[in-house]
């Protein structure tokens, strides 16, 4: 009877054993099986985000494309954070951040700037992106520009060594400073269209029409930034012709 109860004991010791180490396999492959599957499920919302944030660059990317744009003009107002301009087409807003890039194009050169140098009644450039329907416009770079000037005359001398032409108009003779940066034009009379040309190809006599800016070293001078050169019409010659009338003898009958 004795050895029954022990038998019967281990038995129940042994059951009771095989349980607990069952039931901790148990627990232990779900642990497993959630500690595998949870980063799975993170990784795939993650790539899900990712995805997501793509398209959403994308879309911004071509909205901010199809409003990328320039506008220019005067300075009329200057503010901590905007600028209004008064371009061809009216007052124009425009913004600008941390992010937005000044250069300083008035020299002939480009230089980096401070919003400090832009003050009001200068002349810039703008680009960036339209914003609130166009009516803010938001500047990523802005360039601080020389004020135009337009001369109109002939050519009354060329200096081929220093690269300057004077051109004589109505107010007198202005000596026009040819740079690197200077894009030269002429206007081929028989084709009819413009053509590309250069300093050496200038003549005396010639029309000429300079966009330029007034040079920072000497104020007597034009730095052309354009020109537009074409000979004077040459005077159409008429050259009488003298019919002779022919005599001829006639016979009577």
């Amino acid at each position: 009877m004795k050895i029954f109860s022990k038998i019967l004991f281990l038995f129940l010791v042994l059951s009771i054993i095989s349980l607990k180490s069952t039931k901790w396999s148990f627990v232990h492959a779900q642990t497993t099986q959630n500690q595998s599957s949870t980063p799975s499920s993170i990784i795939d919302k993650l790539k899900q985000i990712e995805i997501l944030k793509e398209k959403i660059a994308t879309k911004v990317a071509e909205i901010r494309d199809k409003d990328k744009a320039g506008v220019g003009g005067v300075i009329l107002k200057k503010e901590q954070n905007s600028l209004t301009l008064q371009t061809n087409s009216g007052q124009q807003t425009v913004t600008f951040a941390e992010d937005t890039v000044f250069y300083d194009i008035s020299t002939g050169t480009r230089s980096d700037i401070s919003l400090k140098k832009i003050k009001e009644n200068d002349i810039i450039s703008v680009f960036g992106y339209y914003s609130d329907g166009k009516k803010s416009f938001s500047a990523k770079y802005i360039y601080l520009e020389n004020p135009k000037k337009h001369i109109i005359g002939k050519i009354a001398d060329i200096d081929k060594t220093k690269f300057i032409v004077t051109v004589k108009d109505k107010q007198g003779q202005i000596p026009v400073e040819f740079e690197t940066i200077t894009k030269t034009f002429t206007i081929n009379r028989d084709k009819k269209n413009l053509s590309k040309s250069g300093f050496s190809k200038l003549k005396i006599g010639d029309n000429i029409h300079v966009i330029g800016a007034e040079n920072v070293k000497d104020k007597t001078k034009i730095t052309a930034l354009k020109v537009l050169a074409y000979s004077a019409a040459e005077p159409i010659s008429v050259t009488p012709i003298t019919v002779k009338e022919s005599t001829s003898s006639s016979s009577g009958l």
